[in-house]
C-alpha cells in the first residue's frame, strides 16, 4: 500500500481501518516541513495540502520529544482537556458531542515529534484495549506515508525555487530572456492563429543611467534598477510579461494589448518612473526618467522583429529628448525607423 499509491490513496485505505472499528468522521493529517512551517492534509481538501495554520493544540506538540509531549499533558493548561492512552495517543471532547484522538508520529532519526493525526469520531466513545490496539498499528504506516509525502513536496518545493532562480533575474526579480524566448514563443503561436490575440511589446530604457553608475557609483545603479524595475513590475497585469533585457534595458509584452492601448499603458508608466524618487541611501534620492519604445505585433512576425520594431522607437525617444513614448510604425511592410 505505502509503495505503489499516492497519500490519498494511503489516506483512504487507512481510514477504512479505523472507521471499522471506531465511528470515525474524517482523519486529518500535520507535518513540519522546511523546518517550522506546518503543512497541513486534510480530508476536507481531499488532501491537496497546504502550508499554513495547524489547530492549537497541535503546533502546541509539534518539534517536542516524546517525553515533552506526555509531560505537556500534565503541565501545560492547553493539553489539560486530553487524557492520555496507552502513552501513545491522547483524546478529547470536539464540544459537539463526538471526540478527537490525537495520533503524534515521532520521526525515528530525530526522536521528535514532526506530524500527528486526528481522528475525528462522530460521538465520545470508551477507550478500551483494542481501541487503543487499532490506534497503535496505524501508526507505523502513517508515520512512513507521511514522511514519504513530506520528501516530495519538499523535492517539488526545490525543485520550484530552482526553477524560479533560472527564470528570475536576480537584480530586479523581473523575467529573464531565456524565460521570455520560452513564454513569447507561445503567445506568438496563438497570435497567429487567432488575429484577436494581440501583443505588444514595450521597450524600456532608463536615460542617463551611465551618469548615475559614474556619479553615485554601481551599487547607486543597481538600486536604481530595483526601483524602476519595482515600478514596471506594480504596474503590469498578471497575464504579462516583464523581463530584464539586458543593462538598464528592460521590455514588457503586453498580451492582448494593441499599440495605441500599449502607447497609453506606456506614458502611464513612464509618468510612474518619473514621479518615483529613487532612494539610495540616508539623504540620498535620485529622480529618473526613461525612455520608452512601443510596437504591436503583427501576424507571423518573428518574436526578434518584434524586438527590433520597439527598440527602434525606443531610439526615437531618445533622440527626440527622452523622457518620452514613441509608437512604432505597425503596418505590414514598413521598414523604416
Amino acid at each position: 500500500m505505502l509503495l505503489y499509491r499516492d497519500f490519498r490513496d494511503i489516506a483512504d485505505q487507512l481510514f477504512q481501518v479505523v472507521q471499522s472499528n471506531l465511528p470515525a468522521d474524517r482523519i486529518d493529517y500535520y507535518a513540519l516541513i522546511d523546518g517550522d512551517q506546518v503543512l497541513t492534509l486534510s480530508h476536507e481538501t481531499r488532501f491537496s495540502g497546504f502550508v499554513g495554520d495547524a489547530p492549537p493544540d497541535v503546533t502546541r506538540i509539534l518539534g517536542k520529544s516524546r517525553e515533552d509531549w506526555a509531560q505537556a499533558h500534565e503541565d501545560d493548561p492547553l493539553m489539560a482537556g486530553h487524557r492520555l492512552h496507552a502513552g501513545a495517543f491522547c483524546s478529547r471532547g470536539d464540544g459537539a458531542g463526538g471526540q478527537v484522538l490525537t495520533l503524534p508520529l515521532f520521526s525515528p532519526e530525530r526522536h521528535r515529534l514532526e506530524g500527528a493525526a486526528l481522528i475525528h469520531l462522530r460521538q465520545e466513545v470508551p477507550i478500551t484495549p483494542e481501541e487503543e490496539q487499532v490506534v497503535c498499528q496505524i501508526a507505523m504506516p502513517l508515520q512512513v506515508a507521511l514522511e514519504r509525502e513530506v520528501i516530495y513536496r519538499t523535492i517539488e518545493a526545490e525543485r520550484q525555487k530552482a526553477y524560479q532562480r533560472s527564470i528570475r533575474d536576480p537584480l530586479t526579480g523581473l523575467f529573464t530572456r531565456v524565460y521570455m524566448l520560452d513564454a513569447m514563443d507561445r503567445h506568438c503561436s496563438l497570435h497567429d492563429r487567432d488575429a484577436s490575440a494581440p501583443v505588444a511589446a514595450v521597450m524600456v530604457d532608463v536615460d542617463y543611467f551611465k551618469r548615475v553608475n559614474d556619479t553615485h557609483g554601481h551599487g547607486a545603479g543597481d538600486e536604481v534598477l530595483k526601483q524602476v524595475a519595482e515600478v514596471l513590475r506594480n504596474s503590469v497585469r498578471e497575464a504579462d510579461i516583464p523581463v530584464r533585457y539586458g543593462g538598464e534595458e528592460f521590455i514588457l509584452f503586453l498580451v492582448g494589448a494593441s499599440s495605441i492601448g500599449a502607447a497609453e499603458y506606456a506614458e502611464r508608466i513612464r509618468s510612474a518612473i518619473e514621479r518615483h524618487p529613487c532612494a539610495l541611501g540616508p539623504g540620498l534620492s535620485l529622480n529618473v526618467t526613461v525612455s520608452i519604445g512601443v510596437a504591436e505585433r503583427r501576424q507571423h512576425e518573428p518574436l526578434d522583429g518584434l524586438i527590433r520594431r520597439a527598440d527602434e522607437a525606443l531610439y526615437r525617444a531618445k533622440q527626440g529628448g527622452r523622457n518620452r513614448v514613441e509608437r512604432a510604425d505597425d503596418r505590414a511592410g514598413h521598414q523604416g525607423v
